[in-house]
């Protein structure tokens, strides 16, 4: 994809999702700072009492999923996903813009397709109330859930840019004013 191009003036909707995604990533933190918390624990447990703390790497797998997921659409807002660039930046705006609209087509694509199919497992899981089998029950259903918001927050993040290239793509001459 090419770089983002950003409005000089943000609308009300598209600030509504930078903040959601903002709210995500903080969540996607948190369970990072839980996940490191409960591993230290873990640790000086085996050290001190001989044994782990039954649980704690159930947990860990369930709340990486949470962690990655909800931290999709924070990475985009930031444009800090990984991006090959070298083509397009040596393409006029117009044809960059026409190549960008159509990877993230696809994208969208995708992303709507993960969505739509995760959104109705999370839904399944949480009507079952779903868990992790191990020594302790660990709850899978959260994660499910935070994996299609997570998903859903990432199509939002992405409609912007998708729109942004296709004004590009229709109106070379449309400055960043335009927006």
């Amino acid at each position: 994809m090419t770089e983002l191009i950003s409005p000089t003036r943000e609308s009300w909707p598209r600030r509504g999702v930078h903040l959601l995604a903002g709210a995500l990533g903080a969540v996607s933190i948190l369970l990072i700072l839980v996940m490191m918390v409960a591993t230290v624990s873990d640790v000086i447990s085996r050290l001190v009492v001989g044994r782990p703390i039954a649980g704690v790497i159930e947990m860990g797998e369930v709340l990486m999923v949470a962690i990655v997921f909800l931290g999709l659409a924070y990475t985009e807002s930031k444009g800090a996903h990984v991006r090959m660039t070298l083509v397009i930046r040596k393409l006029p705006p117009r044809t960059a813009a026409v190549a960008t609209m159509l990877g993230l087509a696809l994208v969208l694509f995708v992303v709507a397709w993960m969505t739509i199919v995760t959104g109705e497992r999370a839904l399944t899981s949480f009507d079952s109330q779903e868990t992790r089998f191990g020594l302790v029950q660990i709850p899978v259903w959260p994660a499910r859930v935070a994996l299609a918001v997570g998903l859903a927050a990432y199509f939002a993040e992405l409609l912007p840019r998708f729109t942004d290239n296709l004004r590009v793509a229709v109106r070379p001459d449309a400055s960043r004013a335009d927006y």
